[in-house]
C-alpha cells in the first residue's frame, strides 16, 4: 500500500502546473478560437434582441439555447484539453497545433463520464450537505437568531458545506482518477483498479484536498473583497470578471494536473519526484 505524501504531491503539482504552462496554452489556444467567437456572437445577438419585438418567451428560448450549447461546447473543449494533458504528461504525446480539435472516442468519453460522475455526487453529496445547511438554516430563522447574528450565523452555516465537502473530496478524487484513465485508453482502469490503487490514502488526499482548496479561496476572497471596495461598474467590473476567469481556468488546470499526478503515483505506480521532472 503506497502512502501519498501530502506536501511533496502539493508542491509538485503547482511545479508542474507552471513549468507546463507553455504545453497547456498549445492545448487551449485553438479551442479559444472557436469558444470566444460563439460567446461574442450569442452575447451580441442578446443585445439586439433587447430592442426587437419579438416575444418575451422567445428571446428567453434563444438565450437558453445559446447559453446550452456554450456550456456543452466549453465541456467537449475542456474534456479535450484534459486528455491532451494526461496523454503529454504520462505518455509523452506532444499536442500540435489545430490537432487537438480533433475529438477522438476518448474525448467523448471523459465527458460522459465527467458528467456521469458529477451528477452521483451531487446526489450522493451535495444534494444531502444542502439539505443539511437548509434545515440548520431554517430554525434560525424563524427563533430570530439569524436576525441578530447574521453575519456570524451565515459564516458558521457556510462553513458546514465545505467542512463536509473537503472529508467527502478524498472519495470524490477516487472517483474522478478514472477519468485518467479514459484519457490515456487503459482498458484496465475500472473504478474498481483505480479504486483499490489509492486504498489507505484518505488522509493523504484529505491534506492534499485542502491545501488545493485553500489555495482556491484565498486569493477568490481577496477579489471579492477588493470588488466590494472598488465597485464592479464599468472597466473596473470587467477587470475583476476578467481576472476572476483566468484564475478560475487556473484552478481547472491545476485539478487537472494533480489528477493526472495522482493517476501516475497511484495506478501506474511512478514517484512523485519522476513525475515532478516531466
Amino acid at each position: 500500500m503506497r502512502k501519498l505524501p501530502i506536501w511533496l504531491t502539493f508542491t509538485t503539482i503547482l511545479r508542474v502546473a507552471f513549468m507546463h504552462l507553455g504545453v497547456a496554452w498549445r492545448l487551449i489556444w485553438p479551442w479559444l478560437l472557436v469558444l470566444v467567437p460563439f460567446a461574442v456572437s450569442v452575447y451580441w445577438f442578446g443585445i439586439s434582441q433587447t430592442h426587437s419585438e419579438r416575444g418575451q418567451i422567445l428571446d428567453i428560448l434563444v438565450s437558453f439555447g445559446g447559453a446550452f450549447v456554450g456550456l456543452f461546447l466549453c465541456g467537449i473543449g475542456v474534456s479535450s484539453v484534459a486528455v491532451g494533458w494526461h496523454r503529454y504528461a504520462l505518455l509523452g504525446e506532444e499536442p500540435h497545433g489545430f490537432g487537438v480539435l480533433r475529438i477522438q472516442s476518448n474525448v467523448w468519453s471523459y465527458l460522459w463520464n465527467f458528467i456521469g460522475i458529477s451528477l452521483l455526487m451531487v446526489l450522493v453529496f451535495v444534494l444531502p450537505i444542502s439539505i443539511l445547511a437548509y434545515f440548520l438554516y431554517l430554525p434560525l430563522g424563524l427563533t430570530g437568531i439569524l436576525a441578530s447574528y447574521s453575519s456570524q450565523v451565515m459564516m458558521a452555516l457556510s462553513a458546514i458545506p465545505i467542512a463536509c465537502y473537503l472529508l467527502c473530496s478524498p472519495i470524490i478524487t477516487r472517483f474522478y482518477l478514472k477519468l485518467v484513465g479514459i484519457a490515456l485508453c487503459d482498458q484496465t482502469a475500472s473504478f474498481d483498479t483505480v479504486s483499490s490503487a489509492s486504498t489507505g490514502n484518505y488522509v493523504g488526499l484529505l491534506g492534499l484536498a485542502v491545501l488545493l482548496w485553500t489555495m482556491s479561496y484565498v486569493p477568490n476572497a481577496g477579489m471579492d473583497y477588493l470588488s466590494e471596495i472598488i465597485g464592479q461598474s464599468g472597466l473596473v467590473g470587467f477587470a475583476f470578471s476578467t481576472l476572476r476567469t483566468v484564475f478560475q481556468s487556473m484552478v481547472i488546470y491545476v485539478d487537472i494536473v494533480s489528477l493526472t499526478i495522482l493517476y501516475g503515483f497511484f495506478v501506474l505506480g511512478r514517484e512523485i519526484d519522476a513525475l515532478g521532472r516531466h
